[in-house]
């Protein structure tokens, strides 16, 4: 089994597909959903018998990505995860591609992201934790060229 796959966290419980955005390992294995589109042109024939529409592949979109994870205080029921939220809030202020770690983005190729928003959704009648989600696009250096 590849080490990325597993790691312990800072009190040794394993967490399996960890997920480290800017350096962060985000607790409690948040799950990651990833997408993409591909960028297409269709045009549809006038006075054609044909059906349907002819398709010009221009690009491949960028990655839309997915986190989804709750912030615990472990230490007791009834205390707010103020810590963990901050260090989520101060990882979304970040205005800069940060670097994403994970065994599945890395496969994908994915290194890098630019964090586009994120929902601290309520936890009505639970006082320990807090529902976090960010939502995601890739991001990959270019090399422009003035000829």
């Amino acid at each position: 089994m590849r080490e990325s796959l597993n790691v312990r966290d800072h009190l040794g419980r394993q967490i399996f597909m960890p997920v480290k955005l800017g350096g962060f390992l985000l607790p409690n294995e948040p799950t990651i959903t990833i997408n993409s589109k591909k960028n297409i042109i269709e045009t549809a024939l006038a006075g054609s018998t044909r059906r349907g529409t002819v398709k010009e592949l221009i690009s491949i979109g960028d990655w839309e990505i997915t986190i989804r994870g709750i912030a615990l205080n472990t230490n007791s029921t009834k205390v707010y995860p103020e810590d963990m939220v901050h260090r989520l809030n101060y990882t979304y202020g970040r205005n800069e591609a940060i670097e994403i770690e994970s065994a599945l983005t890395n496969l994908l190729g994915i290194y890098r992201v630019v964090i586009k928003s994120v929902n601290f959704p309520e936890m009505t009648g639970i006082q320990h934790a807090q529902a976090y989600e960010f939502q995601c696009v890739s991001d990959e250096d270019f090399d422009l060229v003035i000829e």
